[in-house]
């Protein structure tokens, strides 16, 4: 599946070049205190995690990276993830859509890369109910369904400032669970609290997160020293 991602990217990269529509390019640079992922504590430690987006027309193709700065998993100064999603977006009558593919590759560590397909719909009314769906279709084999809503509102007095939640819960099949979570039932699997404060800096935003997150079910995971998480972090967003 890699070889397939890697050629949908090289197809979207030639379309671009071939048409005169601008292409749009933003980074952003997080610091987080902890690296969880679906509700598991990947890294216990600080994590430094830039990601950088091009956009042209409807389709954008995301590189993002998790970096070790302690030794905590044995890895430091290191990158263990890089991910590569391409997504296409629209429209749709009372809402958006998009869809795409994710990779996702384990340099350093021997990890096997894995791929999933994606979908998601976010309802256009109040909080922006979402729901997704990630189907794997490499190591995993299996499908994951987030549900999430989210809010943002300005800040009263600061032009550019804005301060957000959100919250999702996710469910496993059994080989998406079996996989991540060492447990051979499907279940609901994870959910999550979060909060953003966005503040305007030079040429870009300046951000600070915290999230709260968990397990679900009593059989994910068992004995993992960490199945509920704290999660504080800052970075800064610019877009060229």
């Amino acid at each position: 599946m890699k070889a397939l991602t890697y050629i949908a990217l090289t197809l979207a990269t030639g379309v671009a070049l071939a048409d005169t529509a601008p292409v749009t390019t933003s980074a952003d640079i997080a610091i987080n205190s902890k690296y969880v992922w679906r509700g598991i504590n990947i890294t216990d430690d600080v994590v430094v995690q830039p990601s950088f987006t091009f956009g042209w027309q409807k389709w954008s193709l995301n590189l993002w990276g998790n970096y070790e700065t302690t030794n905590v998993n044995g890895f430091k100064n290191r990158f263990t993830e890089v991910d590569t999603t391409l997504t296409y977006s629209d429209t749709a009558a009372n809402g958006t859509w998009s869809a795409g593919v994710i990779n996702y590759a384990f340099p350093n560590t021997g990890g096997s890369d894995t791929t999933e397909f994606f979908g998601t719909y976010t309802f256009g009314q109040a909080f922006n109910p979402t729901v997704g769906l990630y189907w794997d279709v490499d190591e995993a084999n299996g499908i994951y369904l987030n549900f999430s809503a989210s809010d943002t509102k300005d800040v009263p007095g600061t032009p550019g400032a804005s301060w957000g939640w959100n919250a999702s819960v996710g469910y496993g099949t059994e080989d998406h669970n079996q996989f991540y979570y060492g447990s051979n039932k499907a279940s609901l699997a994870d959910w999550k609290l979060g909060g953003v404060f966005n503040l305007p800096a030079g040429n870009g935003t300046a951000y600070f997160n915290t999230s709260f997150t968990g397990l679900l079910d009593g059989s994910l995971r068992n004995g993992a020293p960490n199945r509920s998480n704290w999660v504080i972090g800052a970075g800064y967003k610019i877009s060229f």
